[in-house]
């Protein structure tokens, strides 16, 4: 299940994050450009990821976008259907997608992607689980597939990930 981040873990991390940034940032090497950009974006997607959760706790959240989030949060991010989530909460994924967009500017798709991600991060900085582990805990049946996806979202692979950020 998607855990949220302690407030004293949360803050070790975006400690962890910039220190690195000014590390990279003091080194004077080919790649710490690059670095540096992986570095800002995952520091971007700790606060926006933060920022969403208070989004999420709004009292005045539309019942069904609450609904799904729950549904999501609860089903161990292992449902990739769309049109199960729909069905669920009987609504269409037209609907549903209309729903997310507004509360979230992203599809439900995109929306259940960004936590599977998210997820994936915490479990590669907290876990003693593997790529292959993680991938097929958050429901892909393809570990290669997970690599990619993570990849084309952080910009660094899973292991790179792992390897950066973990203490």
């Amino acid at each position: 299940m998607l855990k949220e981040y302690r407030l004293s873990d949360l803050i070790s991390l975006l400690q962890l994050v910039l220190d690195n940034l000014i590390k990279d940032y003091q080194l004077d090497e080919d790649d710490s450009q690059n670095k540096i950009m992986t570095s800002i974006q995952y520091f971007y997607s700790l606060i926006a990821g933060k920022i969403q959760d208070e989004v999420f706790s709004l009292e005045n959240t539309n019942p069904i976008f609450r609904q799904f989030k729950e549904l999501v949060l609860t089903s161990d991010l292992k449902i990739l259907s769309m049109d199960k989530y729909a069905d669920t909460l009987h609504i269409s994924t037209a609907v549903l997608n209309s729903i997310c967009q507004d509360f979230t500017g992203v599809s439900a798709k995109q929306l259940l992607l960004n936590l599977k991600i998210t997820e994936a991060k915490r479990l590669l900085l907290y876990s003693t689980l593997n790529v292959n582990e993680i991938a097929f805990q958050l429901g892909f049946e393809d570990a290669s597939y997970f690599a990619r996806i993570f990849r084309k979202k952080t910009r660094v692979s899973p292991t790179r990930f792992q390897e950066k950020y973990r203490k």
